[in-house]
């Protein structure tokens, strides 16, 4: 059970959320680069922060420690309804990035 429980914390946990962390950084970043960059310092030149807000991503990290709750109390537990609403609640989440992935790569020329 200590060895599943490692194995969720580290790879969720760590690789996981490290990733979406970065995905919620590198992309707001490249959607800037490539449309805007020659425009830097016209008027009308979004900031990062209004390519992909942080209240996205603060929601889908608040759904993505909800995963942790559900899948280390299903271990620790052994209650496979648990384990399987963690599972449940990890497909949201990853769709929640995706919507907001997505919604960042939309952004129109002109904001």
């Amino acid at each position: 059970t200590f060895l599943f429980l490692f194995g969720i914390l580290f790879l969720l946990g760590f690789a996981l959320s490290i990733t979406h962390g970065m995905l919620y950084k590198i992309v707001p970043f490249l959607v800037w680069f490539h449309r805007f960059s020659s425009k830097a310092g016209q008027p009308g030149v979004p900031f990062l922060k209004d390519i992909l807000p942080d209240t996205y991503a603060r929601r889908q990290w608040q759904l993505f420690l909800a995963v942790f709750v559900f899948l280390a109390a299903g271990l620790v537990l052994q209650s496979d309804l648990c384990v399987r609403l963690g599972g449940g609640i990890l497909v949201l989440s990853s769709g929640l990035l995706l919507r907001n992935i997505s919604q960042a790569i939309r952004t129109p020329d002109k904001l």
